[in-house]
């Protein structure tokens, strides 16, 4: 590619973008360095309003989209609430608490009772164990 990069490069980037490509992902499909793509972006903000126009334009075709499919079904019109609004439309997911085990509810002290209660118990048992024989 020659050091001035033609205009029908530049103008395949903003194609990509239309078409959903985030802008790294265009430039390098156009053949385009980063540095060049930025460099382009700083000294010419016709071409950067350009890229935020592409970009609107992508988001716009779905949100209209959306909006068509969603007078069929109202799951359309949801799904967009939680995805833009979610602070007011989010779906609040309540997590139950599962108990683990029998202790999972004590605390410190519940805790110590029954290691106590459960060392009194192994005291009244004979706890020696056998030794092992060794082999000589």
């Amino acid at each position: 590619m020659s050091a001035k990069i033609k205009d029908e490069i530049w103008e395949d980037i903003i194609g990509y973008i239309e078409k959903g490509l985030v802008p790294a992902q265009a430039y390098l499909c156009a053949g385009v360095s980063k540095d060049c793509y930025y460099r382009k972006l700083k000294d010419d903000k016709d071409y950067y309003d350009t890229i935020k126009t592409a970009q609107q334009k992508f988001k716009q075709h779905h949100v209209n989209n959306i909006m068509r499919h969603s007078e069929k079904d109202w799951h359309a019109s949801g799904w967009l609430l939680e995805r833009i609004y979610s602070k007011e439309y989010a779906k609040i997911e309540k997590v139950e608490e599962k108990k683990v085990d029998e202790f999972s509810n004590m605390d410190d002290n519940d805790i110590d009772n029954e290691l106590s209660k459960f060392n009194e118990g192994s005291e009244d048992k004979n706890t020696e164990t056998p030794e092992r024989e060794t082999e000589t």
